[in-house]
């Protein structure tokens, strides 16, 4: 069974809600996403209201930076480790 596409971030609203970033991140259910804003300190979230009425929205641009930063085998670390100051420190020699 295929799972419907993912939004486009351009087409997300403002604040996402635990529904829209299951659907986002492709989780199997939205407790996986209650259970990640419980558990992942870092993980931006807007929490308003308190028991019955409580809800979590999810600020969409801090969202996807957080994604990002943790995203594994990022262009920007590859950059970083091999900059010709990374390089010149770990004693390789550059032209620059």
């Amino acid at each position: 069974m295929t799972q419907p596409a993912a939004p486009e971030p351009v087409d997300l609203p403002v604040y996402l809600t635990p529904e829209e970033v299951a659907g986002m991140l492709r989780f199997a259910s939205v407790t996986s996403v209650y259970r990640l804003a419980k558990s992942e300190p870092t993980l931006p979230v807007l929490r308003t209201g308190a028991g019955k009425n409580a809800h979590i929205l999810f600020p969409r641009e801090r969202l996807l930076k957080w994604l990002l930063d943790r995203e594994q085998g990022a262009p920007r670390m590859r950059q970083q480790m091999h900059s010709p100051a990374k390089l010149a420190s770990n004693g390789a020699h550059t032209d620059a």
